[in-house]
């Protein structure tokens, strides 16, 4: 197995291991690599796919038939990705990162090998490739992942960078919501709640979540959500930008219950670019800083988020 010393060529599975890698490395040059649903940094754009997701999806779809779709291809027992582990051994890569978090947004890396030193999965009788599993389920453990990963690739002074950003982010955060409700939403129709290390950051200003701390992600009905009753409400479906998100919102603005919600009576219903809550990876810190703003009554940045009037 190739020493952490020889880490020279890095495929990415995933996109949340890619924004990683690359941030760890402060660039893409050792990433020969990636899954199609890669868009960041940009400079992945043209590298190797060596994943693809079979999903027939348009950018036309609205979220109930993106939801169906992704639905029928579950219960079928299809497959939701395709992996070319000949073009991975076309590459030569010393190391292989992805996650088991999540089967329908990325392909699930499932190899059980994993160690604190990275495991290996042998593609070929004369190839054991090593494997590193990246998948945390709470903010703090961002960085953690990222410590570990970079004494792989050995880029450590660069993830401690980023533990210390992390915990000061999460130590500043701590009781400024106390007092208010939460609702975080991933998906819009049907309604899904987002968990892991969005209700983790939630719960952590002190605020009540609609999921607990570190919780998978889940469907909701209606009812959940209106009886919650959120003070706050953000709207970040999983894959959209916040355009995207503004072309459906009305889904839920027309519900005959919203407008009685203490949130939008308020105010205080934001739409947030998915690039921020549901990749774990350097970038959710600016979610981290989006939370402690509102949270303070500071106007957020119109990047990350917009105020739905």
């Amino acid at each position: 197995m190739a020493g952490k010393e020889e880490v020279r060529n890095i495929v990415t599975t995933e996109p949340s291991s890619t924004e990683m890698v690359a941030y760890l490395d402060q660039g893409v040059e050792r990433i020969v690599g990636v899954s199609d649903k890669c868009d960041y940094p940009a400079e992945v754009l043209s590298k190797p796919k060596v994943v693809r997701s079979l999903i027939d999806i348009s950018e036309d779809m609205s979220s109930r038939e993106i939801d169906r779709v992704i639905s029928m291809y579950k219960r079928s027992g299809k497959p939701l990705f395709k992996i070319d582990w000949g073009l991975i051994y076309r590459l030569n890569p010393d190391l292989i990162v992805g996650q088991t978090l999540c089967d329908v947004c990325a392909f699930p890396l499932k190899t059980g090998l994993d160690t604190p030193a990275g495991g290996a999965y042998t593609i070929s009788r004369f190839r054991v490739i090593r494997v590193a599993e990246y998948s945390p389920h709470s903010f703090m453990a961002i960085a953690t992942e990222a410590v570990r990963l970079s004494r792989i690739i050995h880029r450590e002074s660069r993830a401690e960078g980023l533990y210390h950003e992390f915990k000061r982010l999460y130590d500043e955060l701590e009781g400024l919501g106390r007092g208010v409700k939460t609702a975080v939403i991933e998906w819009i129709d049907p309604l899904y709640a987002a968990g892991h290390w969005i209700s983790d950051l939630v719960e952590r200003s002190g605020s009540r979540s609609l999921l607990p701390a570190g919780e998978p992600g889940r469907r909701i009905d209606d009812e959940t959500l209106a009886k919650f009753d959120p003070d706050i409400i953000v709207v970040a479906p999983c894959g959209f930008g916040i355009e995207r998100s503004l072309r459906e919102i009305d889904v839920l603005t027309r519900k005959p219950w919203w407008r009685k919600l203490r949130a939008a009576r308020r105010g205080s219903i934001y739409v947030v670019d998915s690039a921020y809550t549901a990749r774990p990876s350097p970038r959710t810190a600016r979610f981290a800083e989006f939370l402690i703003d509102i949270y303070t009554g500071s106007q957020p940045s119109s990047e990350i988020a917009v105020r739905l009037e």
